[in-house]
């Protein structure tokens, strides 16, 4: 601690080095994420479409009565 002087130019290598190494690592692990992400989501987007056709109507009628009943509650 408290050292005052130059790095080396191999000092200096390494820690370059080692940043360079960790984004293309960082970099390459994003891209897999993403095309993974994007895999599924087209993969499950036939069941999303047909869920919504089926249940949305349901999940609609759901969420009324659930609010419809917080707010008579908290008339209460």
């Amino acid at each position: 601690m408290g050292q005052d002087r130059a790095f080396t130019q191999d000092e200096i290598d390494f820690a370059l080095k080692a940043v360079k190494n960790y984004r293309d690592t960082w970099e390459a692990l994003e891209k897999k994420n993403l095309e993974h992400d994007v895999n599924l989501a087209l993969k499950y987007k036939e069941w999303d479409l047909l869920y919504k056709e089926h249940f949305l109507v349901q999940d609609d009628v759901k969420l009324e009565e659930t609010v419809d009943e917080t707010i008579a509650a908290a008339e209460s």
